[in-house]
Formats: structure tokens, C-alpha cells, sequence
């Protein structure tokens, strides 16, 4: 979130993230200030001549010292007309693990690969190779390599073989970390659509045979690509090995010489960020705002003036952007936002502004996409599946048949890979997209020996052991501010008596105004007021009850005050009024349903 808005929140947020100073010996403080704060060498050469001033203080001179910079020369290579380091997976965990207490003998993770342009106007780019633990929160992304380039790598061969010959290596002997041996799994590679065609040596977005995990043929529609075959078969790990996808595979890949992995079904082809949000959502909120389809008309000044009004009187959680930009920054909208729009805000913005049969439509991919948002609606997967199909199979009936692009396809395979891998949240690029942000915004400061620089800032980084308090993050606390009252229920879930954070639903399925929360030797209750009447807001394509979406009258509270613990709280609430029908409408945040 940067919102300014929610600036309160991120202070408080980052105090309870830092190391607990204490234990730190003083150069191992000020390392911290200037590795958190990525203060250039200028600033911290004259922060030690004023500590060495000013106090008694051992300190050296050399900011490079202090921050214990790699002097030895990193292993570079030359792949074609770039360079390649390779730091390697054995080295990346073992440097991490060895910074907790205990880790589980058992451990998975994906791999993330993209390409970062690094300068306007200057053909250098990143194509750097990420990894993430799953199902481990706290442990960071990790920097397996990095490709330093004009543009991608010419080659799939040379830019995987060091990763897939490591890969097999430690799948058969493990990792050692004090004397201890774990056993490792990749459990996914997740990449945009130009990295999954490159990695895979098949064809990209514009081949009739694109979809990397059904036979679907595209037809091309005035030089654009369709896919409206939903039932073609499905491509097998072992016809791609034995090459019999001829048009699709337009190349070789190391992938295939990877043990105990299907590359059919373990590279992500539908995440929630690239095909969802600034994929389909934001072509639909173009092809309404803007008219970009042949034949269709754009939303006339009323409408959109309408539109933005709505919009800028939103004001989300804490847990999300706070505030979303206007219709004509459609183009600047990022993944978070419209995956803000989508699944807090749309139905009740777009009710009134379709047609009827627009809104129909529109509701099949909401409830679908809503569905697949969490494990908690897991036994209605298969519905929402029968949901996505149908809202690919009418866009045709509705918009045309160019406007079954391929993500607008690849919407019907999110069933077999939530199936496998869970929900959306469980295997988003956002995470990866954070760090390839981070490589670039703190690792690069000037265009000269770019790879090099970020090699120096990654070792200081990922090399820096930092003793953190016992923090409270995870377990619930109570703040005071003037009349604000913060209760946090678990890192990431936060209510306050603002209006806007303290809307949550029960376990029993009861709307609740958060007022204030006691804490009574360790028991935390919460006192709120309960709606008298809730009802569904919609009832197609399924009934909003069956997704934690409610509709009530404003201020239609039960006279008396009730108390809730803590433990009955299933989720927050995103409160969104409907100016057509005058209603209170409440959406579940997603990220806190249990």
C-alpha cells in the first residue's frame, strides 16, 4: 500500500518488523539504518564521521566496512551478448535457513522467472531467477541468478542448465544445514506469458497453438488471436517430452530433464496478477470506458463522470489500497488495484451501468474469481469452474469473438491448477513482482556495471543476520491513540473504530460494527453492535450469502451492545455503499477468511 492515507499503519507496521536493537552491537545497528533505508555511501561516511565525533564509538571510516561489501570479484559468465550470475539454490537457502532457530525437514518452493527493463531510453534489462519457500510467510524472495542483457537471453539452454542440473542435484542428496538434512522440492515455476514461452521453447500469445495446457487452435480475427475452443484435449507432460506438440513446440528447454516435475502441470499458465488483473479485468474496464472493440461504443461523459464519482468516494481497508485512481488512469491502474476493484468494489459500481445482460455476465467471472480467492470456498471450486467457462463461452455472444483473447482462455484452467496448488493467493506473482521492484528501485543506482552493483547489494542484503524481537505481530495486541482503538487480531488483519476497519463477520455468520476490545489475562473480547437484518445482495449467478456478501440498511444496528471473543471472528469486512438501492453492501477481505 502506499496510499498517504494509511501512513499511520505503515509506521506502526515497521516498527514491529525491525530487529530488536539490543542484542546488535552498534556496527550491526547502523549496517541496518543504512541496508533498510538504502542510504547511498555519501550519507553513511558522514554519519560515521559524526558518530566518531561525537561518541566513543569504534567505527570505520569506509562505509563499504560497515556494510561488509563483497570484494572479491563475482563469478560472471558471458551467455551471448549478456551476462550471467549464478548464485545458486543451495546457497540462497542455506544462507536463509540458517538464520532461524529450527526449520521443517521438508521444503518446497517456487521459482519465479521475468524480465526487468532497468533504464528508459537504454536497452539493459534483468531477467533475474526468484525463489520463494512456500508456505512460509516470513522467509523473503531469494535471488537464485540474475541475466544482465540487452533483452532476454538467446538461449533457454544456457540461461536453466545451472538451475535444473542443481535442481536434480539436491532433489536426490538434499541440503545440509547443520548436519541436518533437508529434503527439498520445487513444487512450481511461475512467469508471465513472454517468460513461460521463452522457458518452455513453445509458442507465445500470438501462435494459433499458444495455450500451454490444452490443444486449443486459435483463429485469428482482424490480426488479433482467439481462443473460444473450451473443450479441446488436454496436453500430457509426457506428449510434450516425446515432442509431439510439433506447431506448439517451437523449441527445446532443460525443463524436461527435471525430476518429479510435469511441465504440463507444475508452470503456472492463470496467476491472479498477470492474466487476472491487469489482464482481463482491466481489458473489460477498457473495452466499457474507452469502446477499444470493434463496434463498441464508449461510455459517454455522464456515464463515466458517474463512474469516478463512485470511485473516488471509496475508501477500502488498510489491508488494501485505500483509495482508486479514476477511469482516465486506466492505463496507469496497478495489479492491486484492480484487484481491489474486482473483488470489493464491482458489483456495486457496475450495478446500474451495464445492461442487465452485461451485468449477468460480468457477475460469472466476480463470483468465479471470488471463489477461486480462497481456500475457505474450496468445496465450490467446481461451480465457479462451470462459472469461468460460461463467462468465456457468452463474451463471444456478447462482444464478439475478438474478445476471447488468451487470457480471456486461460480462465478455464484455474480449476485444475487450484486443484493442485490451492487458491489464487497461494501461487500469485505479486510476491515476485515486490522483489523485482525492490531489485530495482534499491540494488541499481546508476546504469554503469548495473549486474555488478546488484550482485554487491544482494551480499550485503541476504549476508545480514538480524535478531528480531519476540514479536507480537502474529498474536493480538490492543493499541490506544487519543479515541482510536487498534486491535490486531494476526499479522495482516488489523481493526479500528474508524468507519472504515471495523466491519467483521462472525463465525456464526453475524455482521458486526467493531466499537472497542478489553483484553482480560490474555482472553480478548470484542464489543460491537450486530446488524438487525442482513440479506443477500444478489442471487445470480449463485446467492452473495454463499460468499460472505451481505447487504443491509445503514445504522440498522440491534439496540444493545454485544461481546464477541476473539476467536468467533471469521473475517473483516469491506463496506461499500450502493447508491441505486441505498444499501450498505459487505464483502469479505479475502486474505483474512478462515
Amino acid at each position: 500500500m502506499t496510499d498517504s492515507d494509511g501512513s499511520e499503519e505503515e509506521d506502526s507496521h515497521d516498527e514491529s518488523n525491525d530487529p530488536d536493537f539490543c542484542q546488535m552491537s552498534p556496527d550491526d545497528c547502523i549496517r541496518y539504518w543504512a541496508l533498510a533505508g538504502n542510504e547511498k555511501h555519501t550519507t553513511i561516511r558522514r554519519m560515521l564521521k559524526i558518530l566518531r565525533a561525537k561518541t566513543d564509538l569504534k567505527l570505520p571510516k569506509d562505509p563499504r566496512t560497515i556494510l561488509r561489501t563483497q570484494r572479491d570479484r563475482a563469478n560472471i559468465v558471458d551467455i551471448g551478448n549478456g551476462k550471467f550470475w549464478y548464485q545458486g539454490i543451495r546457497c540462497c537457502l542455506t544462507t536463509e535457513l540458517r538464520k532461524y532457530d529450527s526449520f521443517p525437514s521438508n521444503i518446497e518452493f517456487d521459482i519465479n522467472i521475468d524480465g526487468l527493463p532497468l533504464h528508459r531510453g537504454a536497452r539493459k534489462e534483468f531477467w533475474p531467477i526468484l525463489l520463494k519457500v512456500v508456505d512460509h510467510p516470513i522467509s523473503p524472495v531469494l535471488i537464485v541468478g540474475i541475466y544482465s542483457g540487452p533483452s532476454k537471453p538467446q538461449s533457454n539452454e544456457l540461461f536453466l542448465r545451472p538451475l535444473v542440473d542443481e535442481l536434480n542435484s539436491l532433489t536426490i542428496t538434499g541440503l545440509e544445514i547443520n548436519n541436518v538434512i533437508i529434503h527439498i522440492k520445487l513444487r512450481a515455476i511461475i512467469a508471465d506469458m513472454p517468460a513461460r514461452s521463452f522457458i518452455k521453447g513453445v509458442q507465445g500469445h500470438k501462435g494459433r497453438q499458444f495455450c500451454m495446457k490444452c490443444c486449443c487452435e486459435g483463429e485469428s480475427i482482424q490480426r488479433r488471436m482467439v481462443f473460444a475452443d473450451l473443450n479441446a484435449p488436454m496436453r500430457t507432460d509426457a506428449d510434450f517430452r516425446n515432442r509431439v506438440y510439433k506447431v506448439h513446440q517451437t523449441g527445446t528447454t532443460p525443463l524436461i530433464e527435471l525430476h518429479n516435475f510435469d511441465i504440463m502441470q507444475d508452470v503456472i499458465t492463470c496467476d491472479s496478477l498477470h492474466q487476472i488483473d491487469i489482464g482481463v479485468t482491466i481489458k473489460f474496464l477498457k473495452i466499457w470506458h474507452d469502446g477499444v472493440l470493434p463496434g463498441r461504443k464508449r461510455w459517454n461523459p455522464v456515464l463515466c463522470a458517474k463512474v469516478n464519482r463512485h470511485l473516488q468516494s471509496l475508501i477500502f481497508p488498510i489491508e488494501a489500497y485505500r483509495k482508486l485512481p479514476r477511469l482516465e488512469e486506466l492505463s496507469h491502474w496497478k495489479g492491486a488495484e484492480c484487484n481491489t476493484f474486482l473483488l470489493y468494489a464491482a458489483p456495486v459500481v457496475l450495478k446500474g451501468v451495464l445492461s442487465n445482460r452485461e451485468y449477468r455476465h460480468f457477475m460469472l467471472y466476480f463470483c468465479g474469481i471470488t471463489i477461486f480467492s480462497s481456500t475457505a470456498h474450496r468445496e465450490h471450486w467446481n461451480v465457479a469452474q462451470q462459472m469461468l467457462k460460461d463467462f468465456v463461452g457468452q463474451s463471444g455472444s456478447i462482444y464478439g469473438k475478438i474478445s476471447v483473447t488468451p487470457n480471456m482462455h486461460t480462465l478455464a484452467h484455474i480449476y485444475e491448477e487450484a486443484m493442485r496448488f490451492g487458491s489464487l493467493q497461494n501461487y500469485s506473482t505479486y510476491v515476485f513482482e515486490s522483489k523485482l521492484a525492490h531489485i530495482k528501485q534499491r540494488l541499481i543506482r546508476t546504469s554503469y556495471r548495473c549486474l555488478e552493483q546488484a550482485i554487491r547489494r544482494i551480499l550485503e542484503f541476504e549476508n545480514f543476520q538480524m535478531p528480531y524481537k519476540n514479536g507480537t505481530c502474529d498474536k493480538p495486541y490492543i493499541k490506544k491513540r487519543g479515541q482510536t482503538i487498534i486491535l490486531n487480531v494476526r499479522k495482516g488483519f488489523t481493526f479500528r473504530n474508524d468507519g472504515v476497519n471495523d466491519w467483521f463477520l462472525t463465525s456464526r455468520n453475524q455482521v458486526c460494527h467493531f466499537i472497542s476490545a478489553k483484553n482480560t489475562e490474555g482472553n480478548y473480547t470484542i464489543t460491537c453492535k450486530m446488524f438487525g437484518t442482513v440479506y443477500e445482495y444478489f442471487n445470480e449467478p449463485v446467492s452473495s450469502l454463499l460468499l460472505h456478501i451481505y447487504a443491509a440498511e445503514r445504522n440498522d444496528y440491534m439496540l444493545e451492545d454485544y461481546d464477541v471473543d476473539i476467536s468467533e471472528v471469521k473475517c473483516k469486512l469491506v463496506s461499500i455503499f450502493d447508491e441505486v438501492e441505498s444499501k450498505q453492501v459487505l464483502f469479505p477481505l479475502l486474505r483474512t477468511l478462515k
